[in-house]
Formats: C-alpha cells, sequence, structure tokens
C-alpha cells in the first residue's frame, strides 16, 4: 500500500512520464504522412434469418493483435481471447444477446474470466435482454435455458437433430427421456436426514419406480445444522457426535472432506462476504465452549476462540467486519473482529441471551433475552444498548422479514409471536399460536411459522404490517403430526421459499415427508416422500439464471464435457425461441470420459414392482449416444445395490442379453429404499459415472 506521504512523488513521475508520451505520439504523427484509412469492420455479421422476421448476429473473427500488445495465456498455456462467445438475436422486437465466458480458478471463485471454455471447468452465461429498437432493458423477466450437447451420427443421415421449437417442447414436457445435459431452470432439494445422509432430490422428476431422490451424501452420524455458500458450490455441516465439519461439493453432490471443528459442533453460517464460515461449539467446559473460524477455500481452521458458556448463536454485521457470538449460559455477547479473528467487547445481556439477528434496515442488534423476556436493541457500531423491547418470558428465537424492518420473536414456551417494528423499536403486535411456535420461513409476502407440538403451520400477510392493520394468523394444514412427536431435530430450517414465486417447501421428520405448499391454499399441495430417511431440515440448490442487472440474466455451470451445445433460449412474453451454440475445449488437464464414451442407460423393469425377499429381474439397456446403436456384449458391467440408511449391499456382475439389454437377478431382505448404482470398467466409468437408480421396495406395489 502507498503511504500518504509518497503520493506527491509518485503523481510528479506520472505527469513527467505522460508528457514524454505526449512527445512521442506528435513526434510520430509529424513523421508520417496523412492518408486515409479504411473503416474497421464491425464486430458483428448480419445472419439471414429463417423466417424473415428474426435478425441473428454472429462473432466476427478478432481483430489482430497489436505487437505492442502481449499476448495473455491462460492456466493451460493457450492464448486468451479476449472476446467471448457471442451471438444475438432480434424476434418479436426483442434483442437478446448471448455471451459465455469461462471463470479461471476454483469454482469460479474470484478467478480470472477468459473467452475460451474447457471441459470440466465453470462458465458464466449471460442473457441481455432489451428492446431492439430503443435498446431499452427488459427487467422482471423469466427466460428458461437448457444446455445439451450435440452427438453427431457418422452417418449424417440417421437420428436427425430436432428443430429448437422441437428441443424446448420436449425440455418443457419434464420426461426423464428429454433431459438436457444441463437445466438453468431447476433447482434441488436438499434434506437433512435422520439416518446420517443428506438427500438431493429433483423436484422436477416423478416416474414409476423411481423416487425424485437424485444423490444421496453420507454422513458419519446425523447433522445438525449447514450452511450453503453463496455461489451454491459448497455445504458445511456440523456433526455433534463426532466434532466434525462435514463439507460436500454441490457441483457433484458428493462429501469431499471432514474437518476437526472444536467440542460439540452445532451452529454453523458464512459470514456475508464468504470469507470464512463460523461454527458454534458448544462444549461442557468454558475454555472449549465458543467458535471454531474455517476458511472455506482451503478448508483450514483458522482460529478457535472461547467466548463463554452456553449454547451460541451468531450473526454478523453486514460488511462481515464483526461477529455476533451469544453465550447463553454466560449471560453475554461477545462481539469479535473478523480480520484480526480477536475479540473485541463482551455486553452483559442477562441471564440467559439465546438468539441474535441483525437488522438488515438499521444495522442494529437485537438479543432475545429468554429469562426477562426482552429483546436487547444494540448499536451495530458502538455496540451500545439503545432500548429493551418487553417481550414475555421464554423467548427463543429473533428473525426479520425482507427488508429488515418487521422482527418477529418467537417465545414456544408462552405460545407467543412478538412482532416489532425497527424503525421504532417498539411492538407492533403480538399474537397467540397455539403449538409453540418454534421455527418461521419467509416469503416475499407472507411469513410462516411452525408449530413445533401441533401439526400445521400459521402464515401471516407481511402487506398487513406495512398498512398498519393487525396481522390475522391463518392456520394451514400441513402435515399430520407434530415436528415434537419426532425425538430427534436439527437445528436448521425446516421451511424454505422456493425460486419459484409463492411456493414454500416443508419438512415433517414425524410424517417422514416434505411438503409443497403454494401460497393462497389450505393446505399442501403435494411433496415428496423421506422413504424412512426422516427428512428433519431443507435447503435449496437454486439452478436458474438471476437477474444481475437491469435485463441482464445469468448464471454460473459446470461443463461436463467438450463439444458444441445448443444453448436453448425460451422467453414466454414475447414469445422467443432460440438455440444459441457454444463450444466447450477439451481440457488437458481433465480425466472427464468424453460424452460420446459414455453409453446411454436406460432402465426397462424400473416400473415393476419389487418385492421383499423375492426375486426382481433388473433390465436395463445400454446404447451408443453417438450412433444410437447398441453396446453388445459387455462382460463387467457392475451393478452395486445397497440399503438407504441400513448395512446391506449387493454387487453384482450384470448378464448380458441380446443387443444392448443386461439384466441382474436382485433380491432384497427388507423393505425400505434401495440405492443402485451402474460402473463399466472396460470403458472406464466408475460408479459415479451413471446416474443412480432408486427403488422402493415393500409387500406391495414399488413407491415413488
Amino acid at each position: 500500500m502507498v503511504k500518504l506521504s509518497a503520493l506527491p512523488r509518485i503523481a510528479y513521475l506520472i505527469l513527467i512520464i505522460a508528457g514524454f508520451a505526449a512527445i512521442l505520439v506528435v513526434a510520430s504523427f509529424s513523421a508520417t504522412s496523412p492518408q486515409e484509412t479504411a473503416p474497421a469492420a464491425g464486430p458483428e455479421q448480419i445472419l439471414a434469418a429463417t423466417d424473415g422476421s428474426r435478425e441473428e448476429t454472429g462473432q466476427a473473427a478478432p481483430p489482430a493483435t497489436s505487437e505492442a500488445e502481449p499476448i495473455r495465456y491462460d492456466h493451460h498455456g493457450n492464448p486468451i481471447r479476449e472476446d467471448p462467445i457471442y451471438e444475438k438475436v432480434v424476434d418479436e422486437g426483442v434483442s437478446v444477446e448471448f455471451t459465455a465466458e469461462n471463470f479461471l480458478g476454483v469454482g469460479g471463485r474470484g478467478g480470472e474470466i477468459a473467452a475460451e471454455l474447457f471441459e470440466g471447468e465453470f462458465a458464466r452465461l449471460k442473457f441481455r435482454i432489451s428492446q431492439a429498437d430503443s435498446t431499452a432493458a427488459m427487467p422482471g423477466l423469466r427466460p428458461s435455458v437448457w444446455m445439451e450437447l450435440r452427438r453427431v451420427d457418422p452417418t449424417g443421415k440417421a437420428n436427425p437433430a430436432p428443430s429448437c421449437q422441437e428441443r424446448v417442447r420436449a425440455y418443457l414436457s419434464e420426461a426423464l427421456t428429454s433431459r438436457p445435459d444441463i437445466n438453468l431452470n431447476s433447482y434441488f432439494i436438499l434434506a437433512l436426514n435422520n439416518d446420517s445422509s443428506i438427500s438431493v432430490i429433483d423436484p422436477m422428476i416423478d416416474v414409476a419406480g423411481m423416487t425424485n431422490l437424485f444423490a444421496l451424501l453420507d454422513l458419519p452420524q446425523p447433522g445438525y445444522d449447514w450452511a450453503i455458500s453463496a455461489d451454491q458450490q459448497q455445504l458445511f455441516v456440523t456433526i455433534p457426535a463426532t466434532d466434525q465439519v462435514a463439507v460436500a461439493n454441490l457441483e457433484q453432490f458428493r462429501v469431499v472432506q471432514h474437518l476437526e471443528a472444536g467440542r460439540n459442533p452445532v451452529r454453523v453460517v458464512f459470514q456475508p462476504d464468504q470469507k470464512y464460515v463460523w461454527v458454534g461449539n458448544d462444549a461442557a467446559t468454558g475454555d472449549a465452549s465458543g467458535v471454531t473460524v474455517i476458511n472455506p477455500v482451503g478448508l483450514k481452521v483458522m482460529a478457535q476462540l472461547p467466548t463463554g458458556a452456553g449454547h451460541h448463536e451468531l450473526a454478523f454485521s453486514a460488511d462481515s467486519r464483526f461477529a455476533f457470538v451469544t453465550n447463553s449460559n454466560a449471560g453475554t455477547l461477545s462481539v469479535i473482529d473478523t480480520e484480526q479473528l480477536a475479540p473485541v467487547k463482551t455486553l452483559n445481556i442477562g441471564p440467559q441471551p439465546v438468539a441474535v439477528a441483525v437488522s438488515a434496515q438499521t444495522g442494529a442488534l437485537y438479543v432475545a433475552e429468554a429469562d426477562r423476556g426482552e429483546i436487547v436493541v444494540l448499536d451495530g457500531r458502538q455496540f451500545i444498548e439503545l432500548t429493551r423491547i418487553k417481550a414475555t418470558p421464554g423467548l427463543a428465537a429473533v428473525h426479520f422479514a425482507p427488508g429488515g424492518r418487521w422482527g418477529f420473536a418467537l417465545n414456544p414456551r408462552a405460545g407467543q409471536v412478538t412482532i416489532f417494528d425497527t424503525a421504532s423499536n417498539t411492538v407492533s403486535a403480538s399474537m397467540a399460536v397455539t403449538g409453540g411456535p418454534d421455527q418461521i420461513a419467509f416469503s416475499q409476502t407472507h411469513a410462516y411459522i411452525r408449530t413445533g407440538s401441533a401439526p400445521g403451520v400459521t402464515s401471516i400477510s407481511l402487506a398487513d404490517l406495512e398498512t398498519g392493520q393487525t396481522p390475522v394468523p391463518v392456520n394451514l394444514s400441513i402435515g399430520q403430526s407434530a415436528a415434537s412427536d419426532f425425538p430427534n431435530p436439527a437445528a436448521a430450517a425446516a421451511m424454505l421459499a422456493t425460486p419459484a414465486d409463492g411456493a414454500m417447501i416443508m419438512a415433517n421428520p414425524a410424517d417422514d415427508q416434505i411438503y409443497y405448499y403454494i401460497e393462497g391454499a389450505q393446505a399442501a399441495q403435494g411433496g415428496f416422500q423421506g422413504h424412512g430417511l426422516f427428512p428433519r431440515a431443507v435447503q435449496i440448490i437454486d439452478r436458474s439464471l438471476r437477474e444481475e442487472a437491469p435485463g441482464v440474466y445469468a448464471g454460473s455451470v459446470r461443463l461436463p464435457y467438450s463439444g458444441t451445445y445448443d444453448v436453448a433460449f425460451l422467453l414466454d412474453n414475447p414469445r422467443i425461441v432460440h438455440c444459441f451454440a457454444m463450444t466447450v475445449n477439451p481440457n488437458p488437464n481433465s480425466t472427464t470420459a468424453a460424452a460420446e464414451s459414455l453409453p446411454k442407460l436406460e432402465v426397462l423393469t424400473a416400473g415393476e414392482p419389487l418385492k421383499v425377499g423375492q426375486l426382481f429381474k433388473l433390465q436395463f439397456e445400454l446404447t451408443d449416444p453417438a450412433t444410437a446403436k447398441p453396446v453388445a456384449g459387455l462382460t463387467d458391467v457392475l451393478v452395486l445395490a445397497n440399503q438407504t440408511g441400513g448395512n446391506w449391499n449387493q454387487q453384482y456382475v450384470a448378464r448380458w442379453l441380446a443387443e444392448g439389454r443386461y439384466e441382474v437377478d436382485l433380491t432384497v431382505p427388507a423393505p425400505g429404499l434401495y440405492n443402485i448404482l451402474f460402473a463399466i470398467p472396460s470403458l472406464q466409468v466408475n460408479f459415479d459415472g451413471f446416474p443412480n437408480l432408486n427403488l422402493k421396495a415393500a409387500n406391495g406395489e414399488v413407491g415413488n
């Protein structure tokens, strides 16, 4: 860093250099005879529209690099093109500009951006949508995008590629056989299960004989809380029984490391700028009770700080400068400098501080004190007490609705919810909620309150608060059992809003179900079975595009294979369908199998019932995706079957029947969910190379 005293000298040197450069430029012009220069070619060329109403432009060859301009190289040693993949289409008076760039570095975290795309790395896709005549941005849209690798028939005749319209129509049908390689409109549901696992659920799939289960992550013991990175690439899960935090890669959906995280790790939170992950250690001894700080990039423990006895809840200032940690048995709140990783202040709150939250609107801290039933308000910079909001003894949690103005304090013991206004730090409403409110979640328009000791959920309209009306709680019929009927709860949230507007998912382990609710309904609209795994908490991985600027919609994807992709784009209103082209280069450092060499596996008997103790002939077909011909005669097709949540597993070698069909005789010992994996060692395809098959065994028919 340059010192202030050095600035005059640096400015003086800059002036001298600038003046000398100006003399050289003038001399150069005076030594050259003036001549007329041909206009440079534009960066775009117009392509003829197929229907006479569409204008398309593609990226022309980049201009020659100046001799004086140094050539830059990427991490593969290739020259970096400064121009990204670019294509533009104009239709229905709307301009859609598509760009794709490579994020260099691990997972695109702070890496250099370059134009070349490589398999196994991350690409940043952007769609700039504007009015064609005025170039005015068009915000608030919901474009849909799919990506599929072109698999060319060597003969050039068989299996002609479907049109863009046909592709989009097939994707919208959500049929399993019409799934694209990459779906930028989807989301996955993560379920923190009671059986030491995490389910990855695809809510878009529901076919006979197969569940919505997309993947399953194993943990050494049941998880208690979790935190997901802002880029949704990493998941940290606390495991109190082993004093560890499990770290999962959410691109590959697998656990990659277990970190020692202090005694009895319970709560886990990313600080807002994502620099550190903080773990609350509810240790029995005072010197071990505090927080563990982890660097999520290097997966290294940076510090372990004792803060005081008891349970610890965590919050942060908006700029991530300070961390706030409650110490419930010590009656204090610790303020920690996140740069120095050292406590700077300890505040006396009262006998039992149990929760802390920061208002996004005011920046003030709100600490719930359970013994006296007070919400202590602290200045977010000076950390001095401003006031105390009186509620009732038994407070357990405090949360803010979107925007940070309205705070909700939950009191399970008194069966009460206190709503306060941060603009005045006064109580706006206090309402009875039968069944003990123990969790709360927010959509943009409603608050949803779970009652732990009674079935159902209570909703409150946030619009009532904005208009000064007393909110009226509405009881929703969601679930058959009370959450407290399940003996092993988790600290993580059991309710979340989905990326789609006006929908919520709600886990109920006592019902072994994740319910799907649409706002305005009086009951759940459906859900996803837990299959004996008992989901205790839910999280969402959003793979859809986000509007990062007015009219600019972007998303990041990991590119699984090299080759040319068709990027199918759909806009509903006005109706625009177009397939852009995007080329991905082979990665010299990648061990990923080429898409053309990975056979397509289709299960033929998944819809037949799987019954306990009875022979089940599992048949499947292997085809070459490039030629659509059967992959015949393999003798090392392996099938691994294991019981989810159990100890039973069995490996088989499949029999070749004819053409591309193979068969395995499967007999399962007990009811439940079974995970079926496939591998072909001769083709260098491991058990993680094919999508998993999940079957439910019972005395009756196969369930979803």
